[in-house]
């Protein structure tokens, strides 16, 4: 049997006319370098994983399903990386003194991105920025918010980041165009990953 690959582009019409469609959400794109891994060990943040082509070629499929009126979420990999590839680590003569590198609340695979640095936050804000700004893309999917969170100190990792987020999204998309920001919060009890949600929204 011939198995005939069709092109994403060509099944958007199918998905928004026929299953009624209305929002995608991929998975991670950001460049993994091409291994098998789902995209869930980024190491380039602001280029997309070789499958999905050229950084036009996604541009150009995200405008297609806005052009049938599906939005498009992007998940985002943001409490570690790939120990091997992340070129804030290895650019550092000793990479253990990279400020972009180190434990912070761990439990994930890879290295940890060190939160209690403000390069980091601001690098992961500018990711978030960049993608939302450049590419138009309706949301993000957090992934594994355990590995950016901190119960005690609400003014670093993801407390910040959607705060910032949500104040440049206010500005840039105005209160009638909102952003759908959404947490993978993997508590063993769900009532704490809806009280987290609660306090990052206050």
């Amino acid at each position: 049997m011939k198995i005939t690959l069709v092109p994403f582009e060509k099944k958007i019409p199918h998905l928004a006319s026929e299953l009624k469609v209305n929002c995608v959400e991929f998975m991670p794109w950001t460049d993994c370098g091409g291994q098998f891994n789902g995209g869930y060990m980024p190491f380039a943040y602001f280029a997309v994983e070789n499958r999905y082509g050229q950084l036009h070629h996604l541009k150009e499929l995200i405008n297609a399903l806005h052009g049938a009126r599906i939005a498009v979420i992007m998940d985002g990999v943001f409490n570690h990386v790939d120990d091997a590839c992340f070129g804030y680590h290895h650019l550092y003569q000793n990479p253990d003194e990279s400020p972009f590198t180190g434990p912070y609340m761990g439990e994930g695979f890879g290295l940890d991105l060190d939160f209690t640095n403000d390069c980091t936050q601001e690098f992961v804000f500018d990711v978030c920025k960049y993608w939302f700004d450049s590419f138009a893309i309706d949301g993000i999917r957090f992934d594994y918010t355990l590995g950016f969170y901190d119960p005690n100190d609400h003014t670093r990792g993801l407390p910040k980041l959607i705060k910032d987020l949500k104040q440049h999204l206010q500005t840039t998309q105005g209160q009638n165009n909102p952003a759908y920001l959404m947490l993978e919060h993997l508590s063993d009890n769900r009532y704490d990953a809806i009280d987290v949600a609660n306090r990052i929204e206050d």
